[in-house]
């Protein structure tokens, strides 16, 4: 792995990204954040040129490397559909989502291929979340953001071997991965678990055949859901066991229209004209 230190070195001098654009004319705002945040696989030879000289450093004081790899593969268990009537679809109640995730350490030298290493470890969902759904035109019904808690532990629920048998190892391995790399590599496993969340959830609501309009497609609001992580490591045996991760829509309020129907309007059986509405 590697990585630039263009957000530390900026920081020791206490630089200020628009003063580095302003002072580097061939290097735009924008590319100087992205390099900044390690957002960009590729940085052109001009660019680092550009900033060794003038921060006065060597291309060996821009990088960090590691001499390993770091990737995560995660999937989510069954997700269980629960049919009810009388629902508010504009909000689905999210429960016990459980993911496994794998962790693998990967040296690209032959001379160390036999120390690549994977780790098994359970991702959890802490406590039921209600996540917003997108409505008629394309809008959810809030503006504001739904976070879903997970706790992220090493090994199985069902057995402690596995725990027992990579925990010293898996420790060695994350003390290895250098305040530097860290929030990358934590980056990396949290977009992994957040797209095996997501993949898991579309999958149950295709799959079931929920009691609501034939003509609405619930679809989530993504963009107002956000995987909040807490890195225990402990051991997952330890966890008590869960009924299964369910999903299922907000029952509906009570209401004046007495069909209850979530499409309907309360006044779409009737008629009322004034008559200021007559044209004589």
């Amino acid at each position: 792995m590697i990585r630039n230190r263009l957000a530390e070195l900026l920081a020791e001098r206490r630089l200020k990204i628009s003063r580095v654009s302003n002072d580097i004319p061939n290097l735009s705002r924008n590319t100087i954040t992205s390099t900044a945040q390690n957002d960009t696989k590729m940085i052109q030879n001009e660019t680092i040129n550009s900033l060794c000289q003038y921060l006065g450093i060597s291309p060996a004081d821009f990088f960090e490397y590691l001499p390993f790899d770091v990737s995560f593969s995660a999937s989510a268990n069954n997700i269980t559909g629960i049919v009810t009537s009388n629902v508010d679809v504009s909000q689905l109640i999210v429960t016990n989502i459980e993911l496994d995730l794998y962790a693998k350490q990967t040296f690209l030298n032959p001379q160390y291929e036999g120390k690549n290493q994977t780790f098994d470890l359970t991702v959890k969902q802490v406590e039921p979340a209600t996540i917003p759904m997108l409505l008629d035109g394309g809008e959810s019904w809030t503006d504001k953001t739904t976070n879903i808690y997970f706790s992220i532990m090493l090994g199985h629920t069902s057995d402690t071997e596995t725990y027992e048998t990579q925990h010293n190892s898996f420790n060695n391995f994350w003390n290895t991965i250098t305040p530097g790399f860290m929030p990358i590599v934590q980056g990396l496993l949290m977009d992994e678990c957040t797209r095996a969340t997501r993949e898991g959830i579309e999958k149950s609501l295709e799959n079931t055949e929920f009691d609501i309009n034939e003509y609405y497609d619930p679809s989530v609001d993504w963009k107002k859901v956000k995987g909040m992580y807490t890195f225990s490591f402990k051991n997952a045996f330890s966890e008590q066991k869960s009924s299964g991760a369910t999903i299922k829509f907000q029952p509906a309020k009570p209401s004046a229209n007495k069909n209850n129907d979530p499409f309907s309007s309360d006044n779409n059986d009737q008629l009322d004209i004034s008559d200021d509405d007559l044209p004589f």
